[in-house]
């Protein structure tokens, strides 16, 4: 490093050089000159030293941590210099060795604080309050004494806790539908309801564990975290929750009975383990290599209800199997100004599912036959995406990617129609051999934003993607009772699906702030999508058919607004949305021996949809805040279609042009934020929607609009007694009043029920480690559409103590 020269009548001083990394002290007649880099640091403009002896606890502490360790604590620190520790403030960052113990005139910290290195003030410019003269003058004397970190060095501390709970609910009425809304299960409750440790074992190495265990309920939850600062990480998990399910059918009154249940507590355990490491060192590729796990068992309602006198009403359960292994690896890192980023994962599912819904019900407490189904998948996929990033110019970002993903799996299925026995029933007996499905996928796609003026964005963006989808197997649709001779009759068949895709999409942006107080925005989407698609099964007389259509889709979607604050207390946010969706289909060729050719008959479609909203902000006092917000959505569904025949009934539909239908939804809400003084904070929201839903009849009296409102209100309040006291209190109510009595059909449509939900709760700090909480909850549902079969009404009492030890 050649030192910067320094005019002078004096004879040339003879240097002194100090073996400092990046550093190169001058000593001379005129005093002390530093190099750092390539520029001089005047030392004679420095604060002097403290003359005393500094204590680090009482004097410097509370600089570093009123200044420093926001930027440069134990959280990913600026330019990778900690102030948290002697070791890691001695090892310093990226610029070099900041602190020289016995010497602070030669100390760059020294020198960033006292503001003498342009573009290297600390703290920084709007980050902070320059330190006086008096604090340089303490932080020079801890340096010039050794920098001793503490009076006796204390090793790292531990921080712990814990929130230990019991609670009871109990339920008067239907207990399946209260587990499944509510979400939780009657009765004792009890556990831990959160738990945290936190230690620093060494000098940036920080070993964390958190979770919570409730044991009424598989609800269960645990990470640990191991993060060594500049190196990496390591962090591992699991955990496990619960949902439950209703087990009861459809309500018809006047049938007897009016409903049925599978008296069976249905519900669906998730869970999920996890573990990630990661390398993290600066100027180098930080890496991230996961394994996760996840997997649902148990049993889940379904809608697939079994005819019961015509109508569907008997409930259905599926059993689940499910698991997936997968296997992540991410790489970022900068290379001439450009962040790469590369993502890989492989998933291995496996999938199996068992059912057995009611076929035929007569009388009696059981169906008369069933339909068993067993379904498997198993399936390997995998995917790769680079991406990449530069910023060109100050006003111009670009950035890039490419995907490639791979799906290979085989599924199989076995329905058979069974007796309430368990014998063999006349009826559907289908088997699979594996049903093959291969899929490969390529995505590309380029986005650039521009700032070519001080108040104007452009953002332009392209994808595009292309799919190739196979799917072929062997399949037996038999029919009959095999159990009777001349009653069964066997139809193998081959089936095959082959699917090509293109889509392309393209997307501007605009933002403007050339306005005072004011931001306006558009952007237009289109996206272009042309799908071939040949089936074809064959060796299933009379079932047989063969059909290869293509279909091609032009989506428009464009939007403007604003959002505007010209005075504190207000602000107000409008758009306009506009999309909507063409497609046409060409239908080559179309062969079924029996049917009506669905859906080859649509020759045409189109969705137009426009949507309007917008919220006002009112803030005219301090201790007030409401919003009011209101959208507008409209949708309209349009059809061409061929005339639709039936070899037995001959002309069905005319064909040619059909509105379909349309859709209507309004949306009002109102929100409030009140603190009219420090003790008490409420806020409270509510929502009032409305929509209708309007097909085409074609005749079928049974059409009718789809019609209802809903309404929900969410408000809460907190009330400080004292320092040690405090009182909460919740409310939930919602409504829906969608019910029809469509008596064409024969069976009550929609749904209207009220649910209301009261949570009280106090909590007092007993000491400086302990606190402790008292809560009653009150649950409500009504359901008059359900005959007031799924009605409940509940009462919940908790308790939790919790514990802090640091």
């Amino acid at each position: 490093m050649k030192p910067k020269k320094v005019k002078s009548k004096l004879p040339a001083p003879r240097p002194l050089l100090r073996p400092v990394t990046g550093v190169l002290v001058l000593a001379s007649p005129l005093g002390l000159l530093v190099c750092q880099g390539a520029d001089a640091v005047d030392v004679s403009r420095l604060p002097p030293a403290a003359n005393r002896s500094v204590v680090f606890d009482a004097d410097i502490k509370p600089i570093l941590a009123e200044n420093c360790l926001r930027c440069h604590g134990p959280e990913k620190p600026k330019s990778h210099f900690r102030l948290t520790d002697r070791a890691a403030a001695l090892a310093g960052g990226e610029e070099g060795v900041d602190l020289l113990p016995g010497n602070s005139a030669a100390s760059p910290l020294i020198h960033y604080v006292a503001r003498l290195v342009p573009d290297m003030e600390m703290p920084p410019p709007n980050h902070g309050t320059p330190l006086t003269a008096e604090q340089i003058g303490l932080l020079r004397a801890w340096i010039d004494q050794g920098a001793v970190w503490g009076a006796t060095n204390p090793p790292p501390g531990m921080e712990f806790s814990m929130t230990p709970s019991v609670g009871f609910i109990s339920v008067s009425g239907n207990r399946s539908k209260f587990r499944e809304i509510e979400g939780v299960r009657d009765g004792w409750q009890g556990g831990i309801e959160h738990f945290a440790l936190k230690q620093e074992v060494a000098p940036g190495r920080t070993l964390s564990v958190e979770g919570k265990a409730l044991f009424n309920d598989p609800d269960l939850r645990v990470k640990l975290e191991l993060n060594q600062t500049d190196l990496g990480f390591v962090q591992a998990g699991y955990e496990q929750w619960r949902r439950y399910y209703d087990d009861s059918g459809g309500y018809a009154p006047g049938a007897t009975p009016p409903q049925y249940d599978l008296n069976r507590d249905l519900y669906l355990d998730h869970g999920h383990a996890w573990l990630l490491l990661g390398w993290t060192q600066p100027e180098r590729p930080q890496v991230r290599l996961g394994y996760d796990y996840r997997f649902k068992r148990g049993d889940e309602a379904t809608l697939q209800w079994g005819p019961v006198n015509g109508q569907n009403l008997h409930p259905a359960a599926e059993h689940i199997a499910e698991e997936t292994h997968t296997l992540t690896l991410n790489v970022t890192h900068t290379l001439a100004g450009w962040e790469l980023a590369d993502d890989a994962s492989v998933d291995f599912y496996r999938l199996r599912t068992q059912r057995a819904n009611a076929a035929s019900y007569s009388t009696g407490p059981q169906p008369d036959t069933l339909s068993q189904v067993t379904e498997s998948l198993d399936s390997v996929s995998g995917a790769n995406s680079v991406h990449l990033q530069k910023r060109l110019k100050d006003w111009w970002l670009l950035s890039g990617g490419y995907l490639f993903s791979a799906y290979d799996g085989r599924a199989r299925l076995d329905q058979s129609t069974l007796a309430a026995n368990g014998a063999t029933a006349f009826g559907p007996q289908w088997t699979t051999e594996a049903i093959v499905l291969r899929r490969d996928a390529h995505v590309a796609s380029a986005t650039s934003l521009f700032t070519p003026l001080k108040n104007l964005s452009v953002a332009l963006a392209a994808q595009a993607e292309w799919t190739r989808q196979e799917g072929f197997g062997d399949t037996h649709l038999d029919f009959g009772d095999p159990g009777i001779p001349g009653l069964f009759f066997l139809t193998p068949a081959t089936v095959n699906s082959d699917i090509d895709e293109l889509k392309t999409m393209e997307n501007v942006e605009l933002r403007c702030t050339a306005i005072p107080w004011t931001t306006l925005f558009a952007e237009l989407r289109l996206t272009q999508d042309d799908l071939s698609q040949f089936e074809q099964e064959t060796g299933a007389e009379p079932e047989n058919f063969l059909r290869d259509t293509a279909a091609a889709n032009e989506q428009r979607d464009w939007r403007i607004g604003f959002n505007t604050s010209p005075w504190p207390w207000l602000s107000l946010t409008a758009e306009y949305r506009d999309r909507s969706s063409d497609t046409d289909y060409n239908h080559r060729q179309d062969i079924a021996v029996e049917g009506d050719g669905y859906s080859a008959f649509i020759r045409q479609r189109n969705i137009s949809e426009q949507t309007a909203e917008g919220s006002l902000v009112l803030r005219p006092v301090r201790w007030l805040k409401t919003t009011i917000s209101y959208a507008h959505t409209t949708t309209d569904y349009f059809t061409d279609t061929d005339a639709v025949t039936n070899v037995f009934l001959g002309v069905i539909a005319p064909g040619g042009g059909l509105t379909a239908g349309d859709y209507l939804a309004d949306r009002v809400g109102l929100s409030v934020t009140l603190m009219p003084w420090s003790r008490l904070y409420f806020t409270g929201a509510f929502t009032h929607d409305t929509s209708r839903t309007r097909t085409a009849q074609n005749g079928i009296a049974a059409v009718v609009p789809y019609r209802g409102r809903t309404e929900t209100l969410l408000a809460s309040a907190n009330f400080t007694v004292n320092a040690s006291t405090k009182l909460s209190l919740a409310y939930t109510f919602s409504q829906s009043d969608y019910a029809q009595d469509n008596a064409a059909s024969g069976l009550p449509f929609g749904i209207n029920f009220t649910r209301h939900t009261v949570s009280a709760a106090v909590a007092k700090q007993l000491t400086r480690r302990t606190a402790a909480s008292l809560r009653y909850s009150f649950y409500q549902y009504s359901e008059p559409t359900s005959g007031g079969a799924n009605d409940y009404t509940a009462h919940g009492v908790f308790a939790t103590m919790t514990y802090q030890w640091r």
